[in-house]
């Protein structure tokens, strides 16, 4: 279930990239000249820093480029300052067509799947976002892992026993016959009968 929830995210959020313009090319993904792409070295162990790599190209000069890391779950990125829980921020000037290399070390704290993003935005520009994925556990390490197929099986599955309910019907079937059924009264107003008056018919006159 986990894994589904992080593919849907990813699915998500890629899908509102390309519906706004974006496009997968050889410089990862673009949008309107601003292109991002991340990747991971390997071999990557486990409970030791993973690399990040991050390249951000634009097709013109920009200045102030807002740039960032960010993982969900949460993870560890290093900074100057330390290591920091919220992912990585910061500002960087684009020359036109020369490509911009990043390095990131990323702590994955726990087993998990994580999503790892790499975050682009410039005012004269639209957003930009390149995602990879890392199963990380002591057992396996797999970059963008296939999802398991949904066989199915419903989230809630009912935990009463088939007997109880079995039981339970019954009852209310018993209840339903001892249970006497009310008279039906009508809503409608109850139509009044016509007048007979107890006279005779008087006979007509004869002409």
């Amino acid at each position: 279930m986990k894994q589904i929830t992080v593919l849907l995210t990813s699915v998500l959020l890629l899908a509102a990239c390309v519906a706004s313009g974006a496009m997968l090319t050889e410089q990862g993904f673009c949008n309107r000249g601003l292109c991002t792409s991340i990747t991971v070295e390997e071999p990557m162990e486990w409970g030791k820093p993973v690399t990040v790599n991050i390249i951000v190209t634009s097709d013109v000069d920009l200045m102030g480029a807002q740039i960032s890391l960010t993982t969900f779950p949460p993870a560890m990125v290093q900074e100057n300052s330390g290591w920091q829980p919220e992912g990585s921020r910061w500002l960087a000037d684009l020359t036109a067509h020369q490509p911009l290399p990043f390095t990131k070390q990323v702590l994955l704290p726990s087993a998990d799947i994580y999503e790892l993003r790499a975050n682009v935005y410039h005012p004269t520009k639209p957003f930009v976002v390149d995602i990879i994925e890392i199963e990380f556990t002591p057992e396996k390490i797999v970059i963008n892992p296939t999802p398991a197929p949904y066989d199915g099986t419903p989230l809630l599955a009912s935990t009463v026993p088939p007997e109880k309910v079995t039981t339970f019907e019954a009852q209310l079937t018993q209840e339903a016959l001892l249970t006497p059924t009310r008279a039906f009264i009508s809503p409608l107003a109850t139509p009044v009968p016509l007048f007979v008056s107890p006279l005779p018919t008087p006979a007509p006159v004869a002409p």
